[in-house]
């Protein structure tokens, strides 16, 4: 298993592949542009370039699976023989489909916003490929993320928590909260003994 260690702080650099998120939609939809951009990126300090076909910014109507590999696909491929050595590269998909073609072309880990309560079937794919997984938090979906919105520990600890780092199904000793160093692949606890380090509150609410 692949794990991310530093000595300093890991740099992610986003590459939307869109054209319509945040900052920089449109921007890099075209392959040739993206790759530029994200070999730029690297050679400005990005550990791991993180490649997204669908803008997840508020009131963004989703992209399908097919849509979303027709734009990252080609990025990814090319990345993958012109990125620096040690450079990751980073699917950000909430789709099995769409990340297990990425892996195939190329990427290392996936980012999913919605920890896996969209696809289900995308940490299955992180457990059996063994591969570091990116687990956020999201009310509801881009399209009524902002219709009301109200967040407390306990919602963000149960959705982003409860339903993926903490079920044995995931198999949650695969991701970065156990490093290997004690040699125990069956550490189930880990990823808890992190939230807890770094998000007390959250850990309160949603663990026995």
């Amino acid at each position: 298993m692949m794990l991310l260690q530093s000595d300093r702080p890991i740099i992610m650099g986003i590459l939307n592949v869109t054209a319509d998120s945040f900052s920089d939609g449109g921007h890099y939809l075209e392959a040739d542009t993206a790759v530029s951009h994200a070999v730029a990126m690297a050679e400005q300090g990005a550990d791991i370039i993180d490649v997204g076909g669908e803008s997840t910014r508020p009131g963004a109507q989703r992209v399908a699976a097919g849509g979303q590999k027709e734009r990252v696909l080609p990025v990814i491929e090319r990345l993958r023989d012109t990125l620096p050595e040690g450079v990751l590269i980073s699917i950000d998909t909430t789709l099995a489909e769409v990340a297990d073609a990425a892996l195939q072309a190329g990427a290392a880990m996936i980012n999913d916003i919605s920890a896996g309560r969209e696809d289900e079937d995308i940490l299955r794919l992180a457990a059996d490929r063994s591969i570091p997984m990116v687990l956020m938090h999201m009310q509801g979906t881009p399209a009524t993320m902002q219709d009301a919105p109200a967040y407390v520990a306990a919602d963000i600890g149960r959705q982003a928590v409860g339903d993926a780092c903490a079920d044995p199904g995931y198999a949650p000793q695969r991701h970065g909260g156990n490093d290997g160093r004690d040699g125990d692949q069956g550490n189930d606890h880990m990823p808890v003994v992190a939230l807890q380090a770094v998000y007390p509150a959250v850990a309160d609410a949603v663990l026995p």
